[in-house]
């Protein structure tokens, strides 16, 4: 009994520690070609973020 509560207790444990790299994995990119991921990102959101800038839509803190 007591071998089986230990046994559930490790894998509880294993069990919330790969559920908490979960979120990352999703949110996070991996760029194989960083240059090329940042041509990209700089392509396409620098005209949205100059838009909204230019909106008033953005507010610096």
């Amino acid at each position: 009994m007591k071998k089986t509560i230990i046994i559930l207790f490790i894998l509880f444990i294993e069990s919330s520690v790969f559920a908490q790299t979960k979120p990352y994995d999703i949110v996070f990119v991996k760029a194989n070609d960083i240059a090329a991921y940042d041509q990209y990102l700089e392509e396409q959101f620098s005209k949205i973020h100059q838009k909204r800038i230019d909106e008033g839509m953005y507010e610096s803190s």
